[in-house]
């Protein structure tokens, strides 16, 4: 069960990102170890099954959001 995962990496992005909305598996039963992150737009940012290969660590994935954010 990656819930706890999930729930760790929602607070993050909530609290770095204002305003924001974290849903969780919107597509559907869930993939054994999937844990994918997209914007509206379709831009993946984080992918458990691509390269990433793994739950993003504290900070990870609020960092990697914010360097491909347009200035």
């Amino acid at each position: 069960d990656y819930t706890p995962q999930f729930k760790k990496s929602k607070r993050e992005l909530e609290n770095s990102f204002p305003g924001i909305i974290v849903e969780g598996n919107t597509h559907g039963s869930p993939q054994e170890g999937a844990f994918e992150v997209t914007d509206d737009k379709g831009t993946l940012y984080w992918s458990a099954l691509g390269d990433d290969g793994c739950f993003p660590k504290p900070g990870q994935l609020t960092e990697r959001i914010k360097a491909r954010m347009p200035k």
